[in-house]
């Protein structure tokens, strides 16, 4: 059976960056038609479990150490569908969090891009082009 799906939009808008999941060559053979594709992270939420737990856990088994539980707890949700609900985390991402975000990327190659470089991203570089969309709306409330 398969459950509702929840993703972080992790920024930092003091230095108006965002982390990212760029999907990689070692997925899983069903998963490789993402290869290279820009994509938030998150996953499954499980039967029984609350959309925030759901999110802490999906973070911490991708990009652990990264996101703190008060910054989780703090999430505001900024999406809803039958089938996925993203939340908007706000975090420093100085140097030291971007070099964690690569070393700890469990799911692809974790980066962290300014929002000046994901807006001049073309729409096929985004695992959807919604996603592209969602990202610009949120840069542009952070003026």
């Amino acid at each position: 059976m398969k459950y509702k799906r929840v993703y972080a939009v992790i920024v930092d808008p003091t230095n108006k960056r965002c982390a990212l999941n760029l999907k990689d060559c070692l997925l899983m053979d069903e998963f490789q038609k993402y290869e290279g594709k820009i994509a938030l992270f998150g996953g499954e939420k499980n039967q029984n479990e609350t959309e925030l737990a759901a999110l802490k856990r999906e973070l911490k088994e991708e990009i652990s150490g990264i996101v703190s539980d008060k910054a989780i707890s703090n999430a505001q949700k900024i999406f809803d569908s039958t089938n996925f609900s993203v939340f908007l985390i706000q975090t420093n991402l100085g140097k030291k969090t971007i070099n964690l975000i690569k070393k700890n990327c469990r799911e692809g190659d974790g980066v962290v891009r300014s929002f000046a470089w994901i807006k001049n991203q073309p729409p096929a570089t985004f695992l959807t082009p919604v996603l592209k969309r969602l990202l610009i709306s949120i840069f542009d409330r952070k003026k």
